[in-house]
């Protein structure tokens, strides 16, 4: 029965639902004639947890395909493409990050060699960086913290 991705989806539903609803009580809750900050973000929270309770319910009462477990390499690889990104950017600087980040990702894909996983990387994040630290001016910084 875990095996139904309906049930599972419904589960992941609920699962965000009570993170972020959760996570928005600290905010004040307000009336409707008058919202706090944390008025939408828990209402939302409610409906997607009910949403989610509702495909379980619905997962139990009708067979569902069977999850495809095999699949899960390509996602798990983007997944840590953006966590690279996100805690190498200080660290690292924008364009050792970008790189980083998009090389990482091209082993999501079919099977290519170095030089078509590298040119493709060295070109958006030279790109990249001119457009967001050149052209933008984001402070951010461009190279690593120890190369100044």
């Amino acid at each position: 029965m875990l095996r139904q991705t309906n049930l599972i989806s419904g589960l992941a539903f609920l699962v965000l639902a009570l993170a972020f609803g959760f996570g928005a009580t600290s905010y004040r809750f307000g009336t409707p004639a008058n919202m706090g900050a944390g008025f939408l973000p828990v209402s939302l929270a409610i409906l997607l947890g009910l949403l989610g309770v509702a495909i379980m319910v619905q997962s139990l009462l009708r067979s569902s395909d069977r999850v495809d477990w095999g699949r899960f390499r390509p996602a798990v690889l983007i997944i840590a493409s953006i966590l690279v990104f996100a805690l190498g950017m200080r660290p690292l600087g924008f364009a050792a990050a970008a790189f980083l980040t998009v090389l990482l990702s091209s082993f999501a894909g079919p099977p290519m060699g170095w030089l078509q996983r590298l040119l493709p990387a060295l070109i958006l994040s030279a790109t990249a960086s001119l457009l967001f630290v050149q052209l933008l001016g984001l402070p951010i910084p461009l190279w690593p913290t120890v190369l100044g």
